[in-house]
């Protein structure tokens, strides 16, 4: 159940994504998706290589090679791209709004590129498979929260129903005492001379 600073955030990160999808614009047909394959640079072939197998929906081998070039590569670009990937695995293999909301804190951790380069290396496509798998979690995100929030109140009426029961024994206990201190009173008087 998301509160509200938490839908905020939500609703920030799914704007920022939408936003960032349109600067994209035609330089995302120069993704790496499409770059030469042949290319000498082993960490694009790298990144290549994560992507192929998240398009595959491999995300196990996918995220492992994203880390792998995450934690390797000295590219900031390479770096960024990485992380990328992984904020979009972890969307798109999320079970329920907590785990889709950490992947998207994830791309918090996404960084513009430095101002010298003309585009961003990662491929907005990512983003956009990882969100149509989460489209039923977000739809239905409103169901799950009265589904919660039946939940909460049962629970809650099952508490203050047991606290109820507790309070009623504790009055009988309470009556009993003050029953047993009167006998045990009058036994006191009765054994004075």
């Amino acid at each position: 159940m998301l509160k509200l600073g938490e839908r905020k955030s939500f609703i920030s990160i799914l704007l920022f994504v939408v936003f960032l999808c349109g600067l994209s614009g035609c330089t995302a047909l120069q993704s790496i998706e499409t770059a030469d394959k042949t290319t000498a640079d082993p960490e694009l072939n790298m990144l290549s290589q994560a992507e192929s197998a998240y398009f595959s929906e491999n995300y196990a081998l996918a995220e492992e090679i994203f880390a792998t070039l995450k934690g390797e590569s000295e590219n900031a670009i390479y770096v960024n791209a990485a992380q990328y990937g992984i904020a979009c695995i972890n969307i798109a293999t999320a079970s329920n709004t907590d785990e889709l909301m950490k992947g998207f804190a994830m791309l918090t951790n996404w960084q513009e590129p430095d101002a010298d380069v003309i585009h961003y290396q990662e491929n907005p496509k990512m983003i956009a498979v990882a969100l149509n798998k989460q489209v039923d979690l977000i739809q239905c995100e409103p169901e799950i929260r009265t589904a919660a929030s039946i939940k909460e109140e049962t629970l809650l009426k099952e508490s203050q129903k047991e606290v109820k029961e507790l309070k009623s024994t504790i009055k009988k206990l309470e009556h009993q005492i003050s029953v047993l201190e009167a006998i045990d009173q009058e036994i006191q008087e009765k054994r004075k001379p």
